[in-house]
């Protein structure tokens, strides 16, 4: 799914990070790491974007480096669904970077959208096309043909309510086994992904995988969209219904990618886009933010070609996690725009990194348990930091150091407390040993928002976009 539109938000004036006063909270609230709980290696998987990349250096490696991002999603080369951001002309910077996988949108070769639906034979043509400009390049066997985008809405109709559900669903996986077979025939080793679905239905992936088995027509990675609010409550579901069809028709465990993940309203905002990080690296997936909204920025991160915003030392954040991430349970697993977070133990290090925030702004702690005096010792120190948001195209200073606190371990916990959260924030804990030096308290500097809106209007007229309701704003 992608709609471009224009996003209007008019700030004043901004002095450095803006850390307006959080919103008023009905209770104290306490998110749980559990040092001594391993989830498994981090993965990296949720930094990718569709059309995050718009031209070798575009945004530049700068800061493209640093956030080690897995899978990006572009258009193939010569396409004329958008101007810029087709793979050939970003692959050298991404695989260059160390990416894993480009997925290659096909369709994406037509203009129109929804696509023109040109017929399955024409259709062929332009896969032999596309194909063959991949697979003779240095990075064929890093490229994962995506044939079909959003298929339940785009040349059929996959809605299981409908009367004609069967006979579309039929033609759908026929045209699919078509399809791939054209793919393989023209590259034997391509690698193909699949079924690209615009919201996740386990009628229509569980039809589409017991034919892919039954037919020999599997895809070599998963992969479905998650795009509106209901996605941060439905996705665990979603993910544990795939496993489990897998499960029940023998098929080995594949690679799920997200391919477009992220509310509008989301995007940008650090204090947001914590929740959507920790979910998908709870099931180590792939996972690539949508293009919503402006090119050449890396899906609402790059400011300028080169400048980070509030989002991009989120995402370097999650970069910087290494060693095994760590059980963290939040105080209401399951519900959108509450206090979450992600955590990683790095033992080699004797480092814990932990990445909170709390959209509803409440008054916060970290709870950080299962500290092993072996590795940290009989005390810690915790380094705080926050960064907040400065818009798509509003470039961040350095995030705030907020707190350096030594911290006595009783029974193997410390509490760590946050304060009254900004909403729109995202905070970094970072736990090390006690080190011979002392580390003076640090003052956060000063800072004012001031909001066009409340400011006082002359023929303007101030919209409010962006909302659980009104994800699309």
């Amino acid at each position: 799914m992608r709609k471009i539109r224009a996003a209007v938000v008019a700030l004043l004036a901004l002095t450095g990070l803006a850390l307006p006063a959080a919103a008023p909270a009905s209770a104290a609230t306490t998110i749980t790491v559990n040092l001594a709980d391993s989830t498994g290696p981090v993965f990296h998987g949720a930094s990718g974007a569709l059309y995050g990349l718009s031209e070798d250096g575009v945004p530049g490696a700068d800061l493209i480096d640093p956030l080690h991002i897995r899978t990006i999603a572009q258009g193939p080369a010569n396409a004329a669904q958008h101007p810029t951001g087709h793979a050939d002309q970003v692959a050298p910077e991404f695989f260059g970077s160390g990416g894993q996988y480009l997925l290659d949108y096909m369709q994406d070769y037509y203009s129109q959208w929804p696509y023109q639906n040109v017929g399955i034979p024409a259709y062929l043509t332009t896969v032999d096309t596309i194909v063959d400009g991949v697979r003779s390049g240095p990075y064929a066997s890093k490229y994962v043909f995506v044939p079909f985008n959003e298929p339940n809405d785009i040349w059929y109709n996959l809605n299981p309510s409908a009367s004609g559900f069967s006979a579309q669903m039929a033609q759908f996986e026929s045209d699919w086994a078509t399809v791939y077979h054209r793919i393989r025939a023209d590259d034997p080793g391509a690698l193909i992904a699949g079924p690209n679905t615009s919201y996740y239905d386990p009628t229509v992936m569980g039809d589409f995988l017991a034919y892919a088995k039954a037919n020999g027509v599997l895809p070599d990675m998963i992969t479905w969209h998650e795009l509106s609010p209901s996605s941060l409550q439905n996705y665990p579901a979603n993910y544990a219904s795939v496993t489990a069809l897998e499960k029940q028709d023998g098929i080995s465990p594949l690679p799920i990618d997200i391919d477009e993940y992220a509310d509008r309203y989301h995007l940008s905002v650090p204090g947001e886009m914590v929740q959507w990080l920790s979910m998908f690296e709870n099931t180590k997936v792939y996972a690539d933010m949508p293009f919503w909204d402006i090119a050449d920025d890396y899906a609402d991160t790059a400011v300028r070609n080169d400048e980070p915003n509030g989002q991009w030392w989120l995402l370097d954040w999650y970069g910087a996690l290494t060693g095994n991430t760590v059980r963290v349970t939040p105080p209401q697993p399951g519900t959108v725009d509450t206090l979450q977070g992600l955590a990683a133990l790095d033992n080699s290090k004797r480092q814990a990194r932990v990445i909170v925030a709390d959209p509803s702004g409440g008054r916060d702690t970290v709870a950080i348990t299962g500290i092993n005096p072996a590795t940290f010792g009989s005390a810690v120190h915790v380094s705080v930091q926050s960064i907040g948001w400065t818009g798509y195209d509003g470039a961040a200073d350095t995030p705030v150091d907020d707190a350096e606190t030594d911290y006595p371990v009783r029974d193997g916990t410390v509490d760590v407390p946050l304060g009254a959260v900004n909403p729109s924030a995202a905070y970094q804990l970072i736990v090390t040993p006690v080190g011979p030096a002392r580390v003076p308290a640090v003052s956060p500097p000063a800072s004012q928002q001031y909001l066009a809106a409340d400011a006082t209007l002359t023929d303007a007229t101030v919209y409010s976009q962006g909302s659980e309701s009104n994800y699309n704003g």
